[in-house]
């Protein structure tokens, strides 16, 4: 019973991820997937170009969003960063890794009290409550993976 439990959560899962990415415009995907292609490739402001061009083409794009905020970071253009991290966590409030980067970004930008309200809103079972907790433990930023479709 817990095999098709699990089964039946994995199909559904499946099935939501599809209907979300069915909804997102072509022109979008194309240039969501440009953006990885020219990140692979070093060429990250073609990618930050590429991953605009998505959002822009679909504004509810969380994973182009997502992606140019970690180019952006790597690139350590923490604010433009933090302003693209706070669209995602505007549409997807209970995205714990994003709220921990926005807190990570506020401090990087010496925001403390808001890096601390940000923690503040990542519940205590969260891995990421954890990770808020320890002192910032990037003492040197290397290449983020990023989110491919």
């Amino acid at each position: 019973m817990r095999m098709l439990k699990k089964i039946l959560a994995s199909v559904l899962l499946s099935m939501s991820m599809a209907a979300y990415a069915a909804d997102i415009p072509v022109d979008a995907k194309l240039d969501y997937n440009q953006g990885i292609d020219f990140y692979k490739l070093g060429m990250y402001e073609r990618a930050i170009e590429s991953f605009r061009s998505a959002v822009r083409t679909y504004p509810d794009y969380i994973d182009a969003y997502y992606n140019l905020g970690t180019v952006l970071e790597y690139l350590k253009q923490y604010a433009e960063a933090l302003s693209v991290y706070k669209q995602v966590y505007l549409r997807n409030p209970n995205d714990y890794e994003v709220i921990y980067k926005l807190a990570y970004l506020s401090s990087k930008l010496e925001d403390y009290t808001k890096a601390a309200e940000y923690l503040k809103l990542i519940p205590q079972s969260s891995s990421y409550y954890q990770r808020g907790q320890e002192p910032v433990s990037y003492t040197h930023l290397t290449l983020p993976t990023i989110c491919s479709v």
